[in-house]
């Protein structure tokens, strides 16, 4: 069982781009590239996110996504072409509404870490995260992302006041599955 271990900060332009030049000379950049996602979040959380320089598409489901810091977190691939068939699925299990986003992304690795830079509706953001097997790793994982958090002296929101915009900020935008033209069943 994988459990995923992260933390976003939240931050204004002037931050992020102090921390962007930051890991510029720190990290290891891995990639830049371009998301569009369609999050899921009752009767669970599921989320089809993929690039747009891609054939495939990345379905995450995740458990406990409000309730704890540790969400198990279960992921698989399908074609791109195949969202529209799954999206069916969705509909039939219950799912009604979804929110689609675009997002801009620039991945870098650090310390064994990944921190992934994001601008889209929610803002600037980096996410840092790993994954975990067991409780004991997630402790560790999570010590270490706080450990970069301090060593970047980043300031962004805390965690709670950031998440309280983000379901906000995603109850407002959600959609019935059916306006979205490019979602058919």
């Amino acid at each position: 069982m994988n459990y995923e271990v992260e933390k976003t900060i939240r931050m204004d332009k002037k931050e992020f781009d102090r921390v962007k030049k930051l890991l510029d000379t720190k990290a290891h950049k891995i990639d830049k590239f371009t998301t569009i996602t369609y999050l899921f979040k009752k009767p669970r959380y599921v989320r089809i996110r993929y690039k747009t320089n891609s054939n495939k598409a990345i379905i995450t489901q995740k458990k406990n996504v409000k309730k704890s810091l540790i969400r198990e977190e279960t992921e698989f691939e399908i074609q791109r072409k195949d969202i529209n068939k799954f999206v069916k699925l969705l509909k039939n299990l219950g799912f009604k509404k979804c929110l689609n986003v675009k997002i801009k992304n620039i991945t870098y690795t650090y310390e064994g870490l990944e921190l992934k830079l994001s601008i889209g509706l929610l803002g600037n953001l980096l996410d840092i995260e790993s994954v975990a097997t067991n409780k004991k790793e997630f402790n560790a994982k999570l010590n270490k992302i706080n450990s970069v958090i301090k060593e970047f002296h980043m300031d962004g929101e805390s965690y709670m006041r950031f998440w309280n915009k983000k379901e906000e900020i995603v109850r407002k935008n959600m959609k019935p599955i059916n306006k979205f033209k490019e979602l058919k069943w």
